[in-house]
């Protein structure tokens, strides 16, 4: 069918952004809580355990995590589909179910970074004058955890969700492959399997689009997030 390559990435962003963002959610339920906890506890054997897995989740490959939940969830249990996608209009959950098991296999390792990068901000907040006098003072932990340090330690930690978030939306090939979806992935293999150098140089211009859209969004909500960046711009 022919098409201009507009029409080819456009046809193809759908599956590749439901991913992308199922895969992204799934990496900041795990990460930032873990990267808290992980400083909270510096030191001890809950921190050493979370960097473990932190580590383990950089070294294993997207792939092999991706194959290794299709054999146990999708052959063994069968609670959810090998493989395949399913379009939104089709129903919330038919369209989730198609893209849990991919979104774990992308999100765990987009997680290790972000939790990494959440402990070191973390703590280099939980360090500062300001926070020692909140503790003088007697206010609660937990205000002090989430109302003052996580607030002033995630400008570092948006960066990196920007960064992981760009590597979802175009560096998915293998995940979507092995379970099948439509993506910009499955049009990259075909794009080179047919020689299509204007598909290709397409994407890549798409790509190049993306990431710069994604660090102009990063700079705006600086200064949403972190007043003293609106200050400093003054």
């Amino acid at each position: 069918m022919n098409m201009s390559v507009n029409e080819a990435i456009m046809s193809h962003i759908g599956p590749t952004l439901s991913l992308a963002i199922l895969a992204e959610i799934v990496a900041l339920c795990i990460a930032i809580p873990l990267g808290i906890i992980a400083a909270i506890k510096r030191g001890t054997a809950t921190d050493q355990t979370v960097m473990g897995f932190s580590l383990l989740g950089m070294a294993i490959p997207s792939f092999l995590l991706a194959l290794f939940l299709v054999l146990l969830i999708g052959v063994k249990l069968q609670w959810l589909p090998v493989a395949g996608y399913r379009p939104l209009d089709s129903g919330l959950w038919n369209h989730i179910k198609y893209l849990i098991m991919p979104a774990i296999s992308l999100g765990s390792i987009q997680a290790a970074l972000i939790a990494r990068m959440t402990r070191s901000s973390m703590l280099e907040v939980l360090n500062t004058n300001y926070i020692k006098m909140a503790r003088a003072k007697g206010v609660v932990e937990r205000r002090i955890i989430y109302g003052h340090a996580l607030q002033n330690a995630f400008l570092p930690i948006l960066t990196v969700i920007g960064i992981t978030f760009g590597g979802l939306v175009t560096g998915a090939v293998v995940t979507e492959t092995i379970f099948n979806i439509p993506g910009i992935g499955s049009l990259i293999i075909n794009s080179v399997a047919r020689r299509d150098y204007t598909v290709i140089q397409g994407i890549v211009l798409f790509v190049t689009f993306v990431y710069v859209m994604l660090n102009l969004i990063i700079d705006i909500l600086y200064g949403v997030i972190d007043p003293r960046v609106r200050l400093e711009e003054k």
